[in-house]
């Protein structure tokens, strides 16, 4: 069950049912004591997810990325788009210190035009990175489908598949070799499955994006990606950076991998003191906005 209200083609969209999509898998699951896997088709499965790492224009972050290798995580994901010979001597310093021990990939963020992206992306390549995601402007889907063309580099989409005719789109285009979105973006779980299953009919990965979602929506969501099948890429997580996910029981990560809920419902619980706390924080202090600044005189709301 999904909602979506689309005002005008390719204006923005009011998602009003992924909540209730969520509360009627969490209600009905509880009713009948049934999980959410037997309603969306997942199995017993476990799920390989990313750790993500900000090492920007310094060396000093490079243990903590050989720990991460140590941790069994196989995959490391760094935020490029400073400058073009800053992001290749990360990229480089980082294979240097892992080896083949964990895959690298990068993400751009649209930082690059099309000339600077002909001339970082080979290199990229050389360095043996798993794939580049959305290293141009979103919209350019004739420029993502040139730079795969000419360059053999694996492009990954994600600004550019926000939506879901957005992956119709990016697919038919030929425009990237992987798809990374999450049922925020899309607008539900079924609409989240339904992009997998148009992922798995043409042979393209689906990975899950994630931008600081919590313990609720990553459980609901690996519901959908049980289901899919395997071998599977590193999915996003910011689980392992938060200071609480809003769970009774915390998801626990075994070898950068997270295992299915099979509990009733989605399989978890919300931890209600810590939902009041900081539904209180929230009240006293307002939305944080992850892009701007920190203001030293603005409390944080930390437990």
């Amino acid at each position: 069950m999904s909602f979506v209200l689309s005002l005008l083609p390719g204006c923005p969209i009011l998602r009003i049912g992924y909540p209730i999509e969520f509360l009627f898998h969490r209600v009905v699951g509880g009713i009948c004591r049934i999980s959410s896997p037997t309603d969306i088709g997942a199995q017993d499965a476990t799920l390989t997810f990313l750790q993500q790492a900000q090492v920007k224009r310094s060396s000093r972050h490079l243990p903590r990325i050989l720990g991460i290798s140590g941790e069994g995580y196989r995959t490391v994901y760094l935020k490029l788009g400073i400058a073009l010979e800053a992001d290749l001597a990360i990229v480089a310093a980082v294979h240097e210190a892992i080896g083949d021990a964990a895959a690298i990939r990068v993400d751009a963020n649209e930082a690059w035009t099309r000339f600077e992206a002909d001339r970082v992306v080979p290199r990229l390549g050389a360095l043996g990175v798993e794939f580049v995601e959305q290293p141009i402007d979103m919209h350019d889907l004739d420029g993502l489908a040139e730079l795969r063309a000419r360059t053999g580099v694996p492009i990954g989409a994600n600004q550019s598949a926000w939506l879901p005719h957005q992956v119709a789109a990016t697919i038919a285009r030929r425009a990237a070799d992987v798809i990374v979105t999450d049922p925020h973006q899309l607008g539900g779980l079924a609409t989240f499955r339904d992009v997998a299953a148009l992922c798995e009919l043409h042979g393209i990965p689906l990975i899950k994006h994630a931008f600081g979602d919590l313990g609720v929506t990553t459980a609901a969501t690996l519901h959908v990606l049980g289901s899919l099948p395997e071998p599977q890429l590193g999915h996003q997580t910011h689980l392992q950076i938060l200071e609480h996910d809003l769970l009774a029981e915390r998801l626990t990560f075994t070898a950068g991998c997270l295992q299915v809920p099979t509990a009733p419902g989605i399989g978890v619980e919300v931890d209600r003191d810590a939902l009041r706390h900081y539904g209180e924080a929230f009240e006293s202090i307002g939305e944080y906005e992850g892009y701007s600044p920190r203001d030293s005189e603005r409390p944080t709301g930390s437990r």
